[in-house]
């Protein structure tokens, strides 16, 4: 009958002590991992996903000039806090109305101007430029300017058209999130004394009339207000027929005249409005001018916040969805997100987010539409702490399976 050898107490102690010695390793082995982990995802996935700022747009965007003068018209980005190194755009124009006889850059925050050229027959102006790093990053400045012969009365636009802003990253990342294009009114006044008395048979001459909007001076943009105003020049001896309706055609019946040069309307709803109006003297009425506005005072209709959890532990990756929808001037492709109360940012539809300490944040995301309403919808991610012991359990038991 054999014996099994007795283990010393001295070996006993030894090997308890490795067992400490070795768990106290796991130990911080694991939490180094946890946290490093931890640190990993959030440096990944603990900033919001921004859109691009930069924006492009005309000063000034809207105005009036006369038949005949020359005026500037400056091509300004808004970099919208991103550092920029190149900038190209082409303004188109109506040729009937205007020509630009030459693209100024004496005021540009540009260094180098590859292109700059005026096409004349088909009403392009392009630019393209640049400058080295470290690029430009100030808050507004001067692309270039455009210098404008004002050739007939009536409305003209200038649209960008094939822009670009590329950002001083090494990548040459187009960082440009949105262009405004421009309306003005070119004003051949009528005479201000009455017109001489015409012979008998002679048909009555009558003035073609240049209709401005202070509120609403930019055809091309919606806005969120409903009280118009419209102002013309005044002419001695004429009256003003006017109709302000939804119907773009001009119509002679239904008319309301006034004498003054100056009209204040609300419109009942939103959606594009047309003022139609025209001269009249001596019971005759002259040529109707049509003037538009874009009216949307009501916000998104639908704004929608989604989160893939709303319980994660530390480091959990979150994935918010935003969505909303405007039915008369369209959302805005960028939303802004904003937690606890914080600032807000400027965010996509689509981004990953996770947080670092345990807590209750409520995510607050606002949609724009194109009039600047906004909207709003909120999500309460609460953010648990599992423990200590759970969390190196959780550590050793996938460390024992992985070997």
């Amino acid at each position: 009958m054999h014996h099994q050898p007795r283990l010393s107490k001295k070996f006993y102690h030894r090997n308890v002590a490795l067992l400490v010695i070795t768990a106290i390793l796991i130990f911080a082995v694991s939490f180094t991992f946890i946290t490093l982990n931890h640190r990993i995802r959030f440096s990944q996935f603990g900033t919001t996903t921004q859109t691009h700022n930069a924006t492009l747009h005309l000063l000034p965007d809207n105005g009036n000039f006369n038949t005949g003068d020359t005026e500037r018209v400056v091509i300004q980005l808004l970099t919208g806090g991103e550092t920029i190194n190149a900038v190209q755009t082409t303004i188109a124009y109506d040729t009937d109305k205007i020509t630009v006889t030459d693209i100024l850059t004496a005021n540009s925050f540009c260094q180098l101007f590859p292109i700059r050229a005026v096409d004349v027959a088909n009403g392009k102006a392009t630019i393209a430029c640049g400058l080295p790093t470290p690029g430009y990053n100030k808050t507004a400045g001067t692309v270039a300017e455009l210098l404008l012969h004002l050739k007939q009365s009536g409305t003209f636009s200038l649209k960008f058209e094939n822009s670009e802003v590329l950002a001083n990253d090494g990548l040459g990342t187009n960082v440009l999130g949105s262009t405004t294009d421009a309306e003005y009114h070119v004003i051949d006044s009528p005479p201000a004394s009455p017109a001489p008395a015409q012979q008998s048979g002679e048909p009555v001459v009558m003035p073609t009339l240049s209709v401005f909007s202070p509120t609403h001076p930019n055809s091309e943009q919606w806005y969120n207000q409903r009280d118009v105003k419209f102002t013309w020049p005044q002419a001695s001896g004429y009256k003003y027929a006017h109709r302000f309706d939804q119907k773009p055609s001009s119509e002679q019946d239904g008319l309301a005249v006034t004498a003054d040069n100056a009209l204040s309307v609300t419109a009942p709803n939103d959606g594009v409005f047309y003022l139609h109006l025209a001269a009249i003297k001596a019971g005759v009425v002259g040529p109707a001018t049509t003037s538009l506005v874009r009216i949307d005072a009501t916000p998104p209709q639908k704004v929608e916040l989604k989160a893939s959890q709303t319980e994660v532990k530390p480091g959990d990756i979150v994935q918010l969805i935003s969505s909303s929808k405007d039915e008369t001037s369209g959302s805005q492709p960028a939303y802004s997100l904003r937690v606890n109360g914080g600032p807000f940012l400027t965010v996509g539809p689509s981004l990953n987010y996770s947080f670092n300490s345990p807590g209750t944040y409520t995510l607050v995301i606002r949609a724009f539409d194109n009039a600047g309403n906004y909207a709003e919808d909120q999500v309460v991610i609460t953010v648990t702490n599992p423990g200590l012991f759970s969390e190196i359990w959780t550590r050793l038991i996938s460390l024992i399976s992985f070997h």
